[in-house]
């Protein structure tokens, strides 16, 4: 018996659909690969089998609750894909229309490669699904699959999405150049019981720019679905990098973003998550500065409601001089919602001079909300700027009154009021995403959507 079935052994079957047989039989689907690729599947099924379920007793976990976020019954989706559904998909992928190029997935397949304008071809702009860059130049994508990865707690769902890691994004910007137009990518799920596990590389070269911006999205509201999404952003020196991240999935599926962001001398990243869909969303993010003069901003929104269970976990990881780090997350809490936010702003002792903030501010607009704050410092250096801070309150009682002395009804009211609260976030991204994410949030607490899972 291999050492890949021995530790297969070891998994319970009973957990679900996912197992030793489904995995060697994925692995023979993709004989074809490169050895290094194979082995990486193998390494990282080993791993998932050997990592010990989390328990909310781990300190990664506290006040959170891993069972929720279980696959379940879900699996990768093998067979071909309906072109009536493809064709669907295509056109309501338009959360962006004046996107510069797009590229949709269904079900980690692509059904629609970005079309690049000449001049981004001339200047050498690679963004392309990653099962087909695999393809192309497999040797540049592998430094990326193989580096070291962070762990805020999801270390056997990493394990899990590289083993069975499929397709997703890959944009490369070569040295110098600057794509000023916005890229998009869909990734959407159909169909009943379902997992994807998409990635998304981003290698941006020396003095280059992009903005990307990706949805999560569900085709239908009833289907339980299962998503592993890992993303990594590689900042070359001086380069820009801003991107934009919107999870909308139905409320039957469990939902993880794991996030890296790793900045070079002088480089800029600047990171916006809108999470609103899900029964249970688990949102890791990684803050790597390992060179001076580096600055990464995260800022995430959360839209709540029913019985949805966020959990946000974070590391601001400072090991050179002169680097500034400022995560911001902000948390509108309907209903009987819930969320946890855990970070850390670690400073190496060489990493003098350094500039960190994190906060966390929730809204709690149901009675029986609930939010629970976590953040902390491990600083070893003596010349830094670090503060943290956590607050949660309710709605301005005499701001909602003013309102309705306005004759504006009371929920359209709140609904403005948690607007507002998101407002500081939202002029952040383009002018012509902005609108469109307010019309979402606006819609989530309108259609009373969120009812808890089926």
């Amino acid at each position: 018996m291999s050492a890949l079935e021995v530790a297969s052994s070891r998994f319970e079957k009973g957990e679900g659909l996912i197992n030793e047989e489904s995995f060697l039989t994925f692995l023979r689907q993709r004989a074809n690969e490169p050895g290094w690729l194979q082995n990486y599947r193998e390494r990282n099924w080993r791993r998932f089998v050997d990592t010990p379920e989390a328990s909310r007793r781990d300190e990664n976990w506290r006040f959170g609750d891993p069972k929720r976020l279980g696959i379940g019954k879900c699996m990768p989706f093998q067979g071909a894909v309906d072109e009536s559904v493809a064709s669907e998909l295509r056109q309501n992928s338009n959360l962006l229309p004046a996107a510069a190029a797009r590229i949709v997935l269904l079900n980690d397949h692509c059904i629609e490669e970005a079309e690049l304008s000449e001049d981004m071809r001339k200047q050498g702009l690679v963004f392309e699904s990653l099962e087909s860059a695999l393809l192309k130049h497999p040797e540049e994508i592998r430094p990326h699959l193989e580096a070291e990865e962070s762990d805020l707690g999801s270390a056997k769902q990493i394990a899990l999405h590289n083993a069975h890691l499929r397709n997703g994004i890959y944009l490369r910007i070569p040295a110098g150049v600057i794509i000023e137009q916005t890229l998009v990518a869909y990734h959407w799920i159909e169909g009943a019981d379902r997992a994807i596990f998409p990635r998304t590389i981003i290698d941006a070269g020396e003095n280059s720019a992009v903005t990307l911006v990706e949805a999560y999205l569900s085709r239908d509201d009833e289907h339980a679905a299962f998503n592993c999404a890992v993303g990594s952003v590689k900042a070359g020196p001086q380069a820009n990098v801003c991107r934009i991240s919107v999870q909308n999935q139905n409320l039957n599926t469990a939902s993880f973003l794991l996030d890296s962001n790793n900045c070079s001398r002088a480089a800029k990243i600047n990171s916006v998550t809108l999470l609103m869909g899900s029964h249970s969303c688990r949102h890791e993010s990684f803050l790597n500065l390992p060179e001076p003069d580096g600055e990464i901003r995260l800022r995430s929104m959360i839209a709540a409601s029913g019985d949805q269970l966020f959990d946000q976990r974070s590391r601001q990881d400072h090991q050179a001089e002169r680097c500034t780090s400022d995560v911001l997350c902000k948390n509108a809490l309907h209903d009987k919602a819930r969320s946890v936010f855990a970070g850390l702003i670690r400073v190496d002792e060489k990493a003098q001079q350094t500039d960190a903030y994190q906060t966390n501010r929730n809204l709690v607009i149901g009675s029986a909300a609930e939010a629970d704050s976590m953040p902390g410092l491990e600083i070893l250096a003596n010349d830094v700027k670090c503060s943290h801070g956590a607050t949660t309150g309710r709605i301005d009682e005499e701001q909602l009154f003013y309102l309705k002395s306005r004759g504006i009804p009371t929920e359209t009211a709140r609904q403005l009021l948690t607007l507002g609260f998101f407002e500081e976030i939202l002029e952040e991204s383009p002018d012509d995403l902005s609108e469109t994410l307010r019309s979402l949030i606006r819609e989530k607490f309108e259609s009373g959507r969120a009812k808890g899972r089926s």
